[in-house]
Parts: C-alpha cells; structure tokens; sequence
C-alpha cells in the first residue's frame, strides 16, 4: 500500500531579510539614530540635528547629505543614514511657540500734564522695565524711550518698546503790564493753534486792549486754543490801566472813523474843527506799520478822508495821537 508522507516547510525571514524583500533595499530603525522626542522651540530659536557619525551616507527630508541639520522653522524633519545597503532612519516633529509679544503700541505724542499707562497683555509670567521695576504695566509721566522684556509659561522672551514724547506748544502772552487810559496794546496768542478763544468769547489771534474801553485798575485777559497735535494750551495776563489826572483821555464822542469796515476810503471825523494837529498811524496784525500822516489838523474842517483800497484786506490798528493822549481803534479793511 503506497502512503504519502507530507512535509511542511517553514521559512522564517528576518526583518532583514523582510525590508529586502520587500523594498529591493535594507531599512532597520537603529538606537544609532535619534533625533528625540518632538517638541517645540521659541521663536528665533535654533536647533541642530544630529544623525550620529559612522554611516556612510546621509539623506536629509530636504535633499542634503550632512550628518547635520540646521533647524530654523517648525516642521517635520527625517533622516536615512546608510551602511551599504542597510539604512538606519528616524523622524521628529519640532514646533515654534508664539512670539510672546507684549506690544506697548506706537510712539506716541501726549499734552502736557498728561500720562498714559503702559499695559502688556497679562498672561505673562514675569515683566522686566527699562528702570528695574516688575509690574505688569508701568505709568508714564515723562518724555523718554520706555521697553519691556516679558517671559510666557512656555519660557520664552520677548520685547518691545515705545517713545513718549509731550507736544511743547505754548501760548505766551508775555508778562504783566501797565498801559495808559488812553493807550492801547495788542496781544497775540501766536500762530500755528487753532479754535482760539478769549475771555469775552472772541476767536482771533489777537485781541486789542483800549484803555478807555476798560477803565483804569487791574484787568486779567486770557486765551485758551488747541495745537497741532490737539492739545489745549492756554495763559493769562494782567494789565493795569492807568488814568490822567492832568489831561482827560479822547473819548469815543470826540473822535470817529467810519465806515468801519472800510472798502476804498475811510473818513475821520474830529467832532468839531479846532486847533489840534495829529499823527496818524495805521498797523496791520503783525505790528508792521503800513501807512502814517504826520501833522494833520482839523482848523479848516471837521473830517479827513483818507483812502484805504491800495490797504489789504484784513484787521488792522489805527493810532491818532494829539500832544495830549492817544486813541486807539481797530480798523477792518474789507475790500
């Protein structure tokens, strides 16, 4: 009786043998090659990869063949190193934290007597200012250049600063002064502000003090107006207003100018033909003298009339000064 004997086979391959087999070419993850664990970096920080010496070749992710691998930015990271046929590799991911960015904002431009405070966002772990000091926001009451170093729970660092600088206009309407009954002065605010307001609600630069409108003693007069960078600036001045005991000053019934505002001519009128002479004198708002008549009397008429279109347009101060007193008044030209 014929019997069949069966035999079974077993081969056993080795992973050697399977990686060949499989792929036409060696590959063993070897303890010789360990880039670590992944994890991540701070940003502006760098890191080298290291494949190990000993192997043949190098393969990086991107195409190079150092042993060695620069780490700039995030990503995934692998390296194939060869012993002949055989190849050893290993991957690692690395990451980048958030730049801890603690933004104190732009330079910035403040009024005088004011002060900002500097405030970074909270979630850091320590602050380190430009004076020492470690609170996690600083007062800023001075002109200067200000920064910050903060440090987030991750250990990172990072930094930023900021020029405070206050506007320095300001309005000067000089010192104290004492004027005449029949004097008058000119203040100037200055130019370059705007929304200019004096104490009597008028919004002029300049603001025209006539003795005989206020009367004698001590007068305050005052202007508030903006700067370019919006900033409220103001001063205060005081005049004191003297009288005659001597010579009475010119009063308003005395003397007139019309039409005011004047277009091509303008008349004075002395309020009655007598012996008096007079200089005329007329300024523009810069205190440029701009037109003067010396020795004008009224002993043949009552009104002069003095032509004004060759004048530009504009406010303007006129003087008449008699041996005795002078009188003050503004004058619009409105051609």
């Amino acid at each position: 009786m014929n019997s069949t004997v069966c035999y079974i086979l077993v081969v056993i391959l080795s992973p050697l043998c399977f990686n060949h087999f499989v792929s036409g070419q060696s590959q063993i993850n070897s303890p010789g090659i360990n880039l670590g664990p992944d994890f991540n970096l701070c940003t502006g920080f760098i890191h080298l990869l290291d494949a190990g010496p000993g192997y043949d070749s190098y393969l990086w992710q991107d195409g190079s063949t150092d042993q060695t691998y620069m780490v700039t930015e995030g990503g995934t990271f692998w390296v194939h190193a060869y012993v002949g046929s055989v190849m050893y590799a290993d991957t690692i991911h690395i990451g980048y934290w958030p730049y801890p960015d603690p933004n104190l904002g732009n330079d910035t431009l403040l009024c005088p007597d004011h002060s900002i405070i500097l405030e970074p966002p909270v979630y850091f772990t320590s602050y380190l200012w430009q004076d020492g000091s470690t609170l996690p926001f600083y007062v800023v009451s001075d002109e200067g250049l200000y920064w910050v170093d903060v440090t987030d729970v991750h250990g990172c660092t990072g930094s930023d600063s900021i020029f405070v600088e206050y506007s320095d206009f300001e309005i000067d309407l000089g010192e104290n002064i004492s004027i005449c009954l029949c004097d008058s002065v000119l203040l100037d605010a200055g130019d370059g502000f705007f929304n200019y307001e004096w104490q009597d609600g008028s919004t002029g630069q300049y603001f025209l003090v006539v003795g005989t409108d206020y009367g004698v003693g001590s007068h305050e007069f005052s202007v508030t107006a903006l700067d370019s960078n919006n900033c409220e600036t103001s001063d205060t001045i005081l005049i004191y207003i003297a009288g005659y005991t001597e010579i009475p000053p010119i009063s308003d019934n005395k003397i007139r100018i019309y039409p005011n505002p004047a277009d091509d001519f303008l008349i004075i009128n002395f309020g009655e033909a007598g012996t008096s002479i007079y200089t005329v004198e007329i300024f523009d708002m810069h205190g440029n003298k701009i037109y003067q008549c010396d020795n004008l009397n009224n002993s043949s008429a009552e009104s002069v009339n003095l032509e004004t279109d060759h004048f530009k347009p504009g406010i303007h101060m006129m003087n008449i000064q008699s041996s005795s007193c002078v009188w003050n008044r503004k004058l619009v030209i409105s051609h």
